[in-house]
């Protein structure tokens, strides 16, 4: 069976908590979150400490969902910030700072509810 558990924004202690709990009764975790420089972080840190796989988190999801935006790129967020390294793919950062644009997950919502049905 597979359930999902919504951290709407960085994991505070009951969250954290319900992972190792997770983790530790032999799920596997996996990770989704925006593409924008909190989401790599947020991302890092559950992925260094639970142990979890990024899920749909690679240079070629963000590049397929910029291309999914087409002229919309334009109405994306600009990434803004300090840019940091993904530490399951090191190509993501480069590509994410030379596109200059946020995809929130939301705009992959469709594939991910697709993931979770197969």
């Amino acid at each position: 069976s597979k359930a999902m558990v919504c951290t709407a924004g960085n994991p505070r202690i009951v969250v954290n908590s319900l992972l190792v709990q997770l983790a530790a009764g032999g799920a596997h975790l996996r990770y989704r979150g925006d593409f924008d420089w909190p989401g790599i972080g947020i991302a890092n840190r559950i992925i260094e400490t639970h142990g979890a796989s990024p899920w749909r988190m690679g240079a070629g999801d963000y590049e397929e969902a910029i291309a999914q935006a087409g002229t919309a790129i334009d109405d994306l967020p600009t990434l803004d910030g300090r840019p940091l390294v993904a530490v399951w793919d090191p190509e993501l950062a480069p590509l994410m700072a030379e596109t200059g644009r946020v995809v929130h997950e939301e705009a992959l919502l469709g594939l991910l509810v697709a993931d979770l049905l197969r």
